[in-house]
């Protein structure tokens, strides 16, 4: 299984039928994500308490970096609107603790951010700052790390990886419930075929087997290309046992702009019920992080949203 942020999964084009044709509401993701305004002179403390992330899952998470003995330092306490550019970092927030390292939602070891590493960032863009990780010798492929103890991963299934019968019935499945997904704006893409670019099934206690996938429609003319990307997730009914649609994005633009969502794990943070999904959302340039959260059967809600790091 791949969880890089341009991972393509299986393509498996599907025409789909009349139930394309239907509109609904708008995007269920563009209402704004609450947050809490800190104190005026708050410590970082306060502010991770202020946040719409949830504390319980730590003060940082990282993201592996071009190889596996860096990483990004992600500081879930920002406000979604902030500007790394200018963002003072604490990276004692890190540093010094031990962090269970993931890889296609399973734990593959852990490790310890250390030194700071200067990173090259052109004047218009931004990042979050990089430090050195020192990991254990089981740590291969490594994606994402929450502090140890925190987070408890569901071990993610590939729709690729499994047998062919099983992804075909899989990918029809999804590409029945994106055709009845509601907002679908945009008429030039209306009646076109799905391409299922990556998908992943896991279970979670409390909670029915759920599928993330990322779900694909496009045209490709040559003076003004669109393309749109869906983002599902789908919860098994437990009397049809057929998945029935719980949450959906889209996202339309060219090839090169729109955005794309990756999964980067998946389960529960620790001492809570709710089944949480970490996603990293790749627009070209930059990148931003995601965490949604499961409120009831076939409700998810966008519990918190990264700034943005990129050009």
């Amino acid at each position: 299984m791949n969880f890089g942020l341009r991972s393509q999964g299986i393509l498996l084009a599907l025409l789909m039928s009349a139930a394309c044709e239907r509109a609904g509401p708008e995007r269920s993701n563009d209402t704004a994500v609450i947050v809490t305004p800190p104190p005026e002179t708050p410590s970082d403390s306060a502010l991770v308490l202020a946040s719409p992330w949830d504390s319980a899952a730590g003060s940082a998470f990282l993201v592996v970096g071009p190889s596996s003995g860096e990483a990004a330092v992600v500081f879930p306490y920002m406000d979604a609107d902030a500007g790394l550019d200018t963002a003072h970092f604490n990276l004692g927030l890190a540093q010094g603790r031990v962090y269970d390292l993931f890889a296609a939602g399973r734990r593959v070891g852990s490790g310890q951010p250390g030194r700071a590493i200067r990173t090259d960032v052109p004047d218009d863009c931004s990042a979050w700052p990089h430090v050195s990780v020192t990991t254990d010798s089981q740590a291969v492929g490594w994606t994402v790390a929450l502090e140890r103890g925190r987070f408890v991963a569901a071990a993610a299934d590939s729709i690729a990886a499994m047998p062919r019968p099983d992804s075909t019935r899989l990918v029809m499945e999804l590409a029945r419930i994106a055709s009845g997904a509601p907002g679908d704006t945009v008429e030039a893409l209306r009646g076109l075929p799905y391409v299922v670019r990556h998908g992943y099934r896991f279970a979670m206690p409390g909670a029915p087997p759920i599928i993330l996938a990322e779900i694909s429609r496009s045209l490709p003319q040559e003076a003004s290309p669109v393309q749109e990307l869906m983002l599902l997730i789908v919860e098994q009914d437990s009397l049809t046992s057929r998945y029935r649609l719980a949450y959906v994005e889209r996202a339309y633009g060219t090839e090169e702009t729109v955005e794309s969502t990756e999964l980067l794990v998946a389960g529960q943070v620790t001492g809570r019920s709710e089944p949480v999904i970490l996603l990293a959302r790749d627009s070209g340039d930059g990148v931003t992080y995601s965490m949604l959260e499961r409120e009831g059967p076939r409700q998810w809600r966008v519990r918190w949203n990264s700034p943005y790091a990129g050009c």
